[in-house]
């Protein structure tokens, strides 16, 4: 009997410490979380000797075929050029104004809108933009809010929420070595004409 007393005990103080242990992880602050990623891919010095990047690939969906990708990116400035069969779709920031083409059809100026918010964070790809967006920080113009974990896919990273001009979006941090997975920009409702 004193041994399952014994037994039960160590048990209890291991989940204990187990749960201080994860609490102490989602007690970071959004910023602090945001810092921590920062450090990880090389720190603000580092990062801020980078003044472009140029990032060329292929983008595939399903069953689609592979489309060439160029994404070329500057502190301010961001290109996108997608070569799909028949037709390049360009996504622009130049610093002040998004620009995406060619233009969406007129029921589907919702989706264009979205991506212009979207291209006017400075945070659409992971890239040098995004790191100059999230290395200002400066408290008048971003703030970060953690809003716990989440699971997505196999993962559960930290949520941060930011907040800068204009738009609110949620950053997805890596809980174990806090690399960036992803962003989400919010969503998007397009409502369908019923015609007259």
């Amino acid at each position: 009997m004193k041994g399952l007393h014994s037994a039960l005990v160590v048990i209890a103080a291991l989940l204990i410490s187990a749960g201080v242990l994860a609490d102490e992880k989602e007690k970071l602050t959004g910023a602090q979380i945001v810092e921590k990623h920062i450090a990880a891919v090389g720190g603000k010095a580092a990062l801020s000797k980078f003044r472009s990047r140029v990032a060329l690939g292929t983008a595939k969906k399903d069953n689609d075929f592979a489309v060439p990708v160029a994404i070329m990116s500057e502190p301010t400035r961001l290109s996108a050029v997608y070569q799909f069969q028949g037709y390049n779709w360009y996504l622009i920031y130049n610093g002040t104004t998004p620009s995406v083409r060619p233009p969406f059809t007129r029921a589907a100026a919702s989706i264009h809108q979205k991506y212009e918010e979207m291209l006017a964070t400075g945070t659409l790809f992971n890239d040098i933009s995004l790191y100059n967006v999230l290395n200002a920080g400066e408290p008048e113009q971003l703030k970060f809010e953690a809003k716990g974990t989440k699971k997505v896919k196999n993962k559960e990273p930290y949520v941060v929420e930011m907040q800068g001009k204009g738009q609110i979006l949620r950053l997805y941090f890596d809980i174990n070595d806090f690399m960036w997975l992803r962003t989400d920009y919010g969503s998007v409702h397009v409502t369908r004409s019923m015609g007259t």
